[in-house]
Order: C-alpha cells, then structure tokens, then sequence
C-alpha cells in the first residue's frame, strides 16, 4: 500500500543510485517489505 503510493510520486527525472547500506541486525516485524532508499 504503501510502495505503490511511493511509486506513484515517481518523478520522472533519474537520480544516481545510492550506495547500498549494510545491516548488521536481521529484519525487524515493523521494517517495510521493500527498499525505501530506492522509492525516494
């Protein structure tokens, strides 16, 4: 619901790609399904 709602806000303009951050801890249950960084 929410990463189609980020989507939609999609702004046809192309930015360069942010570096890829490491986790150290495991997936916590409130953690989004998808990649934030990348939707904004």
């Amino acid at each position: 619901m929410i990463a189609e709602h980020l989507r939609s806000m999609r702004k046809p303009s192309e930015l360069p790609p942010l570096p890829k951050q490491t986790r150290v801890q495991g997936r916590k249950p409130h953690d989004p399904r998808f990649d934030v960084r990348e939707a904004l």
